[in-house]
């Protein structure tokens, strides 16, 4: 029991990633900001006057515009998620809090209370509807969190879960129809009056976070789960309506979730335990794939790291087969703590690297080593930044010896980012590749490969293939950072940033689009992810 309630509450634990907030206005408070720029009420609507102590009070049957060009452009897009306090003030018909359409009212996206909770996205060829009939209105304050993209409609209020519809609703955005973007509809739709109490817009976030930007009250702390990752908590209290609680937290088992609750307000005199069964949900993680995953550096898991003043001697795998890396040599270490990616560590390196060598190393091959073909082959995943240059080694795999002639590795390759491999100790390079020249954005580069065949993949999309055959030992030797190129004569040094890496055996495409999810999520890069990947609606 919580002190001061009085009743049990019902826990939800889940992973999650930090939603990505583009704009936000509080028509109570009088803020109004977009892209990290501060406006005035007069800037962002057509309807300033209609603002009052309860916020934007929009009048039966008419609207308010949005007419921030810049929000416009982002909203047009209809890829987003939204967040609205609403008070409402009549349960005679259907009040509509917001719409986007066009001149015709042809396309058109709304969020409206009418009987039940309900978002429409409509096409002149197909439509979604999410509706929430369990959780009744009253006249009261609510907050609604929809998320909207072509393949996915979401809806969560107060908290509660999360009603889908995954019809896929493709809306012509090129050349946008969407010209209307309103707090209250067209009068022929028949809105009754409300107020909208704030607005905020978010990149596309998962189902499972909706229910924690439609919660009505939060509190912030350390929280932690089983080591796997950040951890929120919502209780439900029946007497007080939802609360989230990111509070210290540990789960362990797959029984009872026990917290220890920060007091929330003066009511709660004291630290308060809440012990009970719940529903216990988390995210993907790498090890889930068990003894498949045979490598995965997580740069940013700085407990993983070994380092003084940022130079990194030691990296933990974390995959559980012991392939940890190092660096002994003081003028070949690379550096962390010095950059980061969406608030994550990442390492740098220029012309440095770290490695892992001899026998023990336990990494798949294209090979079985002794002239056969292995069925199961492998599959690399690392998420990296290019700074300069035209060449520089990612991640390769070796069969040691001097001449490092047996490899499979990711990389550029003079300006393409390539899968290659040389095979049987001669300098023959077979390689699938593509042109590649930015030096400004992060990318998450995957390949699979076969003794037979290799192919390269970009953020989740086919980029080529190659079918030459090599034939390669059995692997002893791993480098990060750094390739041998015996066709070249010198060394792949990178020069630029890498995020994290995986290898796994075995080239199944589900395990890839799998790790290619996760690491898009994780990283804040999903919207790089093509249309019809799998996770490009959701982490996995």
């Amino acid at each position: 029991m919580i002190p001061g309630t009085a009743a049990q509450a019902e826990i939800l634990a889940i992973l999650v990633e930090p939603p990505n907030l583009l704009g936000q206005f509080d028509f109570v408070n009088g803020i109004y900001q977009y892209d990290s720029v501060s406006y005035t009420a007069a800037d962002v609507i057509d309807q300033p006057g209609w603002i009052g102590a309860g916020g934007l009070n929009v009048p039966i049957f008419s609207q308010a515009n949005i007419i921030l060009a810049a929000l416009k452009t982002r909203l047009a897009t209809c890829q987003w998620t939204i967040v609205l306090e609403v008070e409402t003030l009549s349960l005679v018909q259907r009040e509509i809090f917001f719409w986007e359409g066009d001149a015709t009212d042809s396309y058109f996206i709304d969020i409206e209370f009418n009987a039940e909770w309900r978002g429409n996205s409509s096409s002149d060829v197909s439509s979604q509807t999410v509706e929430d009939f369990t959780h009744s209105i009253s006249t009261a304050i609510h907050r609604v969190a929809v998320t909207r993209r072509d393949s996915r409609f979401s809806l969560s209020v107060d908290g509660f879960d999360t009603e889908v519809d995954a019809t896929t609703c493709t809306l012509p955005v090129i050349g946008s129809p969407m010209t209307v973007f309103s707090f209250g509809a067209p009068a022929a739709f028949g809105s009754r009056p409300f107020n909208i109490r704030s607005f905020s817009l978010y990149d596309p976030v998962i189902n499972l976070q909706l229910p924690l930007l439609s919660v009505s009250q939060a509190i912030s702390g350390a929280v932690t789960l089983g080591g796997r990752g950040s951890l929120a908590v919502i209780a439900n209290v029946i007497s007080s309506g939802p609360q989230l609680y990111n509070a210290a937290a540990n789960f362990a088992g797959t029984g009872n979730l026990s917290c220890a609750l920060t007091p929330a307000t003066v009511a709660y005199s004291g630290s308060a335990v809440l012990a009970g069964s719940g529903r216990f949900q988390a995210d993907f993680s790498p090890t889930d794939l068990g003894s498949t995953l045979k490598l995965w550096l997580d740069f940013s898991d700085t407990t993983t790291i070994t380092a003084s003043a940022g130079a990194v001697s030691a990296v933990t795998d974390k995959s559980g087969a012991g392939n940890h890396v190092s660096q002994s040599t003081a003028g070949l270490k690379p550096t962390t703590g010095a950059n980061t990616l969406n608030g994550r560590n990442v390492l740098t390196f220029t012309a440095d690297y770290i490695t892992r060598d001899g026998p023990a190393v336990d990494l798949p091959t294209p090979d079985d080593g002794s002239g056969g073909t292995n069925t199961d082959g492998m599959t690399m995943v690392c998420l990296r930044k290019i700074d300069s240059g035209t060449s520089g080694a990612t991640i390769a795999i070796f069969n040691s010896g001097a001449s490092y002639g047996d490899s499979s590795s990711i990389g550029l390759v003079g300006g393409n980012t390539s899968a290659w491999g040389n095979g049987g100790g001669t300098s023959a390079a077979i390689v699938a590749q593509f042109a590649d020249a930015d030096t400004t954005n992060w990318h998450c580069d995957s390949a699979i490969y076969l003794r037979t065949t290799r192919t390269i993949f970009q953020d989740g999309t086919s980029k080529n293939t190659n079918n030459n055959s090599v034939t390669t030992a059995a692997t002893t030797s791993l480098y990060i950072g750094h390739a041998l190129a015996l066709d070249r004569g010198s060394a792949f040094d990178l020069t630029g940033k890498i995020a994290e890496v995986i290898v796994l055996n075995g080239r199944s495409v589900a395990n890839r689009q799998k790790i290619e999810g996760y690491i898009m999520w994780k990283w804040g890069l999903q919207a790089n992810l093509p249309v019809g990947h799998p996770y490009a609606g959701g982490a996995p």
